[in-house]
């Protein structure tokens, strides 16, 4: 059974339909890219399952059910945009978030000390986040998004301000969520790094998915081609040659 099923949903912004039916199924200890346009709807879609948005039609179902507000609880999340408090200092922050978590604060702090150090910044503890360059504070987020060791993360342009060492630290901890059985949902314009992190993929074009299978599958399919050449065959069929097969 899937950790997560995403079941034909639709939403709306006004008289503007952003996703036509959308199914999707993620599974503990994988990892999944969401590839897609600028305006595709990843971030919509993203949105509804950390519950930040409802959908118009359809349902999100957890290990089967319904998906509860506690539920949330057990996920983790790395917006695209920093949501960082600028005036708190780090380990402050980082303590109140898992709070929020339902850690207490003695285990909210050990665990941020433990994030900060993985991601190579424990210096940056006591530290304001408007005094840190844009990929530190990408990892203070990061340790923010993971410190309660949810079920399910998703990351959203996780890649954003990272250099390529910090790059490849990210591939380094996604493994990691992996071996301990995490279920990871990575939107990312990175196809480099989604392939070489992803196990499944879904590509959203328009508000509906007109691809979702195994890395593998589509190599089986496009053996010659590159990911980034896929890609765009798959949203923007005239505007590229046919892939090599």
């Amino acid at each position: 059974m899937s950790l997560l099923s995403i079941q034909h949903v639709s939403h709306c912004f006004g008289p503007h339909r952003v996703l036509h039916d959308v199914s999707l199924q993620l599974e503990s200890g994988v990892v999944a890219g969401l590839l897609g346009l600028n305006g595709a709807g990843k971030t919509t879609l993203i949105r509804i399952v950390n519950g930040m948005l409802r959908p118009d039609g359809g349902t999100v179902l957890w290990d089967g059910r319904p998906l509860r507000d506690d539920d949330r609880l057990n996920m983790g999340y790395l917006p695209e945009e920093r949501g960082l408090y600028p005036r708190m200092r780090v380990d402050e922050q980082l303590c109140h978030w898992g709070r929020l978590k339902g850690l207490s604060a003695a285990e909210s702090r050990r665990r941020a000390a433990r994030w900060l150090e993985r991601l190579g910044v424990p210096e940056v503890s006591r530290r304001l986040p408007l005094h840190l360059s844009k990929g530190t504070q990408q990892k203070v987020q990061l340790a923010a998004a993971l410190l309660h060791d949810p079920g399910l993360v998703v990351l959203d342009e996780p890649f954003s301000g990272l250099d390529p060492l910090n790059a490849q630290l990210l591939a380094a901890v996604v493994a990691e969520l992996r071996a301990r059985g995490a279920a990871v949902l990575i939107s990312s314009h990175n196809m480099a790094f989604v392939e070489k992190m992803c196990d499944r993929l879904a590509v959203l074009h328009a508000g509906r998915i007109c691809f979702d299978g195994t890395l593998d599958s589509l190599r089986h399919d496009w053996p010659q081609a590159s990911l980034s050449d896929v890609f765009l065959h798959l949203v923007a069929p005239d505007a590229t040659q046919e892939p090599m097969l």
